[in-house]
């Protein structure tokens, strides 16, 4: 009993009221972050200066963590991380100066001269301040450990989570008792019960930022975790994708910050056998000389035949789309590379034979517009993620960071925010181009706000449809009311005229309502 007592007084951890106070008194936001990253992920303090951009992964939220323990023999583990820490984090690498893949998140400060990340005994330091001196940077990792521990997190999976190379490490936390344990996952925010089950039905939105490459329009993505997650989830297992969306909507935006495997990109798809050499020029590292005698020979870049010889002399013009597509498919492994094609409206007949020959042995992602129905015959095997319009909290987000330049020009902030959210309803292009406009205004009032509108954002209502219904409607009513009158003959003239306005606005209602897009 005397072990487990000691054990006991080893294990110190926050309570709810004091995590919440730690936090509050942390007003710099890079010891905020590194205290989240103790408290929500279990990161030791040298863990947390060794942080680079590359290792953390923003659309699966999770964080490649090098073990530091034996340096002879690094060893990585990977730690989900937590909405509130996942922002935090995505806000500060956004407001990086550096941020190439080997940069670290917590650089040293400017007398170092080693060009690493943050001394960990400057840590240590600031967090017994904040606390004053209660607390370790080892008493956040031990509240993370407990409240892993309370929640049912078997030992196993606890000890990979912190880096444990013992089991007998880990189990100390399975004999803090119950109560203890109960402390440590306590909510930090104490709400009154109907707040709580208010908040359990109506949870609070959330805007997720997450860091795109620079040179973008926008160097961050607001929104979109969950179509992020879908895209990485269905490329890994080489699913093909449709990226669905109107105008504006981050399609591109999205592929260009997409990376994974060997990847070849495609601007266009209206001139089919230009793709196809441009392919075959790329794998062949833009040597002209090898495509030629690729395609026009009997050999690879390996020197091996690529078709028998009797085959030779029927390479003319007219197959030379296949014989290009021959040449992809014999220099390359199936499944090898990823094919991502930017535009995909409105295909030519050629386009879509490319398409329907590439999509078996090559992974594609299409951006499309609209894929008209009767272009759809090459999309048999592909699978569709639609990106819509942000949400109202997330249109606010990106209109505050887009007007943050000139923010003191506005007059009523809150109406202009309004304002630019109901003409672009939610369009991230277009609220960045509203943006960009209310940005070249000395003031930014209502006047100008009555007369800066954006036309493509509204798109015009046909009221073929509803006139249609509505003259149908009031003809019907003139037969009821003329017609009954006569038990007789009222109730046939009233079906010959629904039948006889059916015969005149059928055709044009079933044209209306027929879809014409995937």
């Amino acid at each position: 009993m005397v072990a487990n007592l000691d054990t006991h007084r080893k294990i110190k951890f926050l309570s709810a009221e004091e995590q919440e106070g730690l936090l509050s008194n942390i007003r710099n936001r890079k010891y905020r972050l590194i205290s989240l990253l103790m408290l929500d992920c279990g990161l030791r303090r040298g863990e947390v200066a060794s942080i680079q951009v590359s290792h953390i992964d923003f659309p699966k939220a999770l964080l490649h963590v090098k073990s530091l323990k034996k340096r002879e023999n690094v060893e990585w583990r990977v730690i989900p991380v937590p909405s509130r820490t996942l922002d935090e984090l995505a806000r500060w690498v956004y407001d990086m100066k550096e941020r190439h893949p080997e940069a670290y998140i917590f650089p040293a400060g400017r007398g170092s001269k080693t060009g690493k990340g943050i001394n960990p005994r400057q840590i240590e330091k600031r967090i017994r301040r904040y606390s004053h001196g209660k607390f370790s940077p080892h008493s956040l990792r031990h509240t993370y450990a407990t409240r892993l521990a309370a929640e049912g997190v078997d030992m196993l999976r606890l000890s990979r989570l912190l880096g444990h190379k013992k089991s007998s490490t880990t189990e100390i936390y399975a004999h803090v008792p119950e109560i203890q344990l109960r402390e440590a996952v306590q909510r930090i925010d104490r709400q009154s019960w109907w707040r709580r089950l208010y908040r359990r039905h109506f949870p609070a939105p959330r805007v997720h930022v997450l860091p795109t490459r620079r040179g973008e329009k926008t160097q961050f993505i607001i929104g979109r975790k969950a179509e992020l997650a879908k895209l990485v989830e269905l490329c890994e297992k080489k699913v093909n994708v449709l990226l669905n969306g109107p105008q504006g909507i981050g399609k591109s935006h999205l592929l260009e910050n997409y990376n994974a495997g060997k990847m070849l990109r495609v601007d266009d798809m209206t001139r089919g056998k230009k793709v196809l050499a441009g392919l075959v020029l790329e794998l062949y590292d833009q040597d002209k000389d090898a495509v030629v005698a690729a395609v026009y020979s009997n050999q690879d870049r390996d020197g091996n035949a690529l078709v028998n010889r009797e085959d030779l002399g029927q390479i003319v013009m007219k197959d030379s789309e296949k014989r290009l597509h021959e040449v992809l498919v014999n220099i390359t492994q199936p499944q090898e590379y990823t094919i991502i094609i930017d535009r995909a409206d409105h295909l030519t007949p050629t386009a879509i034979r490319i398409l329907e020959r590439m999509k078996n042995h090559f992974h594609l992602i299409v951006a499309a517009r609209v894929v008209p129905i009767s272009q759809a015959t090459w999309l048999s095997n592909f699978q569709k993620i639609e990106l819509k319009p942000l949400s109202r909290p997330e249109s606010l987000e990106l209109i505050e960071r887009m007007s943050c330049d000139f923010a003191d020009r506005v007059g009523d902030w809150e109406a202009y925010q309004n304002h630019v959210y109901d003409q672009t309803g939610g369009n991230p292009l277009f609220i960045i181009e509203m943006c960009e406009r209310y940005s070249k205004e000395d003031r930014v009032d209502f006047q100008v706000m009555r007369t800066i509108n954006h036309t493509a954002a509204t798109p015009d209502i046909d009221m073929t449809v509803p006139f249609v219904v509505l003259l149908s409607c009031l003809m019907i009513l003139r037969y009821v009311g003329r017609e009954l009158g006569d038990e007789d003959t009222g109730a046939y003239k009233l079906i010959g005229g629904a039948a006889l306005l059916f015969l005149l606005f059928g055709r044009p209602i079933f044209r209306q309502t027929k879809r014409k897009y995937v």
